[in-house]
């Protein structure tokens, strides 16, 4: 079974194959929802905090450039975090806890 053709000239069906913006972040926060739920989805969004160290001082050498790719991966780790609190900020703030006592 082959699908309709696509006409990217016609408004209407363009319109019809979009989904809203609001629509997206609704289904990616149901999605990291979904993540904190289950042990799994638990393990691997420890082990993303864990290498990412969002609670790190942001302390950094003095090369520039090592300064950056480490800013770089806590930035990666502070975005989840705050991915996380719009999902589920109960089980977000959890998950941090168990991160912190962790941290080396």
């Amino acid at each position: 079974m082959t699908a309709a053709p696509f006409d990217a000239g016609d408004p209407a069906a363009v319109a019809d194959g979009l989904e809203t913006a609001e629509a997206i972040r609704s289904r990616d926060l149901a999605d990291l929802r979904t993540l904190m739920e289950s042990p799994e989805g638990n393990r691997v969004l420890m082990r993303f905090l864990d290498a990412t160290g969002p609670l790190s001082s942001g302390a950094v050498p003095t090369d520039a450039g090592v300064a950056a790719y480490q800013q770089g991966i806590r930035w990666a780790g502070l975005w989840l975090l705050r991915e996380m609190m719009a999902a589920d900020p109960l089980a977000a703030g959890a998950l941090l806890a168990m991160h912190a006592s962790r941290e080396r």
